[in-house]
């Protein structure tokens, strides 16, 4: 049911009033049209017994004067003609003739009229057209001053408007009675097809509100005819699939956070009760507090990962300013060149420039390399590590590679995906809860960089991030750092 403000009455407005004034339009044209075709109809008729009149009365004129010879009198037959032609046209009344000097020729002396003739209207030209009203009733008057036998006369010839005017009132009355039944016509017709035009509307409005958070598959039906509306459902179907997208990202992301929570706190909780239950000497009461801190601490260090990337997917933008990669990376390395060795591991720093400039924000990439570095210390038992930054045309070369188990073919499409641990395939230490690769993947697209990586199970595996490249400022720095820098010299 539509409703005083619904679409498809406002349309049905906005089209009877376009067509109202369409109407209106087209019946004044019509009707200055007509009343033009008839006055020129009426100027034609006018100047036909005008030009009928001269050709008449110089006819007889002319062969008057070949009958009668020198005793023929040229004024007194042409008034003659004159008369005789005036008084035998139709609508003898409102025609006039008179000398140049004002004496009349007809009516005067004539036959019986009809009516009171029409008052006199002295020609301004040799031939004019006017219109005006007498005694209520409109007419059209041809006045012209014609010259017979070198004496001049005014000719007066009019006829009534009536014929105009009654054709204007019936182009007003045709219009006014077909105005309104084609408008209502119109109307019904418009508004029928505003309703079939908005149907699509009403279809999506339907499939809309029937789909909820836990039916995000429904999707709504398109034609495949590529208007406007088609477009709309489409547009309205990647939405709905985005949304299904993230609400399966939420929902993964819940469970596996719930996962990964309830471990750290059983152990916690399970280890708590024991020491509460049983007697313990201080050797097992610092035995049990140390385990509770380490899950702590694990649990402390899953929380921030997790609010990490939870900011992250709330679209929250970090600010971003040009800063040397170069000591952002010697700095992070040496914090982990300390861990590697205490796991007897060799770690090498290779750093090709004393600078590289690189827009992005410089605790975001730290937070990158750590998750790297992080990953490759937690998999790699023996053999070494190293970093390498190299610039490589328009973009910085950021590796990070290891000699650990390496990853199989299998794994390692879904190494950035959260929580994803290939346990079976390389040799964690099970204290890392999955999110570290997929922070830095997502601190990559931040910034606009590329983050791949390759692996050969069992020989290792390499992280490699492309970051866009700012020119070099020489003007920074001037030590070469080569292959196996490290930060105890």
């Amino acid at each position: 049911m539509s409703t005083p403000h619904s679409i498809e009455l406002r349309l049905t407005a906005w089209y009877a009033i376009m067509l109202f004034l369409g109407f209106v339009a087209i019946g004044a044209v019509s009707w200055v049209s007509v009343s033009y075709a008839a006055e020129q109809a009426i100027d034609e008729r006018l100047s036909g017994r005008m030009t009928s009149l001269i050709s008449t009365v110089l006819s007889e004129l002319s062969e008057g004067a070949e009958e009668e010879g020198q005793e023929f009198d040229f004024e007194s037959e042409t008034e003659e003609e004159l008369f005789e032609y005036a008084a035998s046209l139709p609508e003898r009344r409102f025609h006039q003739i008179r000398h140049a000097d004002g004496r009349p020729i007809f009516p005067a002396g004539s036959p019986e009229l009809d009516g009171p003739p029409l008052e006199w209207v002295q020609p301004d030209s040799e031939s004019s057209f006017r219109s005006l009203a007498y005694a209520s009733t409109p007419y059209r008057i041809l006045t012209q001053r014609l010259t017979f036998g070198g004496r001049a006369y005014d000719i007066l010839l009019a006829t009534s408007l009536d014929s105009v005017s009654h054709i204007r009132r019936l182009v007003v009355k045709a219009l006014a009675v077909a105005s309104p039944i084609a408008l209502l016509l119109a109307c019904c017709g418009g508004f029928f097809i505003a309703r079939r035009a908005l149907r699509p509307v009403n279809a999506i409005n339907a499939a809309a509100a029937s789909i909820t958070v836990h039916d995000l598959q429904t999707r709504i039906p398109t034609t495949g005819s590529g208007d406007a509306l088609d477009r709309l459902a489409s547009t309205f179907n990647e939405m709905l699939s985005r949304l299904e997208t993230s609400v399966a990202r939420i929902e993964q992301f819940s469970a596996d956070a719930s996962h990964e929570l309830r471990t750290p706190l059983t152990v916690i909780r399970t280890t708590a009760e024991l020491a509460l239950r049983h007697g313990r000497t201080p050797e097992d009461y610092r035995r049990d507090l140390q385990e509770i801190q380490d899950e702590a601490e694990r649990l402390t260090s899953l929380i921030s990962v997790m609010l990490t990337l939870a900011r992250e997917d709330g679209g929250n933008s970090v600010p971003m300013a040009e800063f040397d990669l170069i000591p952002m990376v010697r700095s992070t390395c040496c914090h982990f060149e300390a861990a590697a060795r205490e796991k007897g591991l060799t770690f090498s720093l290779d750093l090709s420039e004393p600078t590289l400039r690189v827009h992005g924000n410089e605790p975001a990439v730290r937070r990158l390399l750590s998750s790297l570095l992080d990953n490759a210390l937690d998999h790699t038992r023996e053999g070494s590590i190293g970093v390498s930054v190299v610039r490589n045309g328009a973009f910085v070369r950021l590796a990070v590679r290891d000699t650990g188990d390496g990853i199989s073919k299998d794994a390692l499409d879904h190494v950035f995906d959260r929580f994803f641990r290939a346990d079976k395939s390389r040799g964690g230490d099970g204290h890392h809860a999955g999110l570290g690769l997929s922070i830095a993947k997502r601190i990559a697209e931040l910034h606009g960089a590329e983050i791949v990586a390759s692996s050969d199970e069992g020989r290792g595996s390499e992280f490699i991030t492309f970051f866009p490249v700012r020119k070099p400022n020489q003007s920074r720095g001037s030590t070469n750092h080569g292959e196996g820098e490290s930060c105890t010299g």
